[in-house]
């Protein structure tokens, strides 16, 4: 299963640069975490570690930053990992988790009228730096995955 959850990984990598390209950035960074979340499944997977649609998306994403721990000492890349974990967990000041405020509108907590939309929560300046981060996970990952079926 690691093998096909990092394919995800690296298509989903692929749809974000086409979606960016295109305009569409907040699915450009939607693409960016199912890239995240697919590569952490590989190296959960490649672990014996719980993965995929079994738990929940926060599970997945704290035993991925257990199994970074395990696998490397490199204090700046957990840094880095720990950070996007936080990004993508985040309620950023909302009562909707960041992946999914960009797939929906936002009813606002206030009574005003301003609902907010997906493509108003990130900047295409930002996807494009969450999209350096993630690819360097999935590099990451990749090699951690070739490393343990090489004999």
């Amino acid at each position: 299963m690691q093998e096909q959850y990092q394919n995800i990984a690296i298509r989903s990598l692929e749809a974000a640069r086409i979606n960016l390209e295109s305009g569409i950035h907040e699915m450009a960074a939607f693409c960016c975490y199912h890239a995240y979340e697919s590569s952490a499944s590989a190296l959960a997977a490649s672990l014996n570690e719980p993965h995929g649609k079994g738990i929940t998306h926060g599970h997945k994403l704290n035993v991925f930053l257990k199994c970074v721990k395990k696998r490397t000492s490199v204090v700046g890349f957990r840094t880095k990992v720990s950070a996007l974990n936080a990004k993508f967990l985040s309620l950023g000041g909302s009562k909707v988790p960041f992946r999914d405020r960009l797939l929906y509108p936002e009813q606002p907590t206030d009574n005003s009228e301003d609902v907010m939309i997906p493509e108003n929560v990130i900047t295409p300046e930002q996807v494009e730096r969450l999209l350096q981060n993630v690819q360097e996970v999935v590099d990451w990952v990749g090699q951690q995955i070739q490393y343990q079926q090489t004999p």
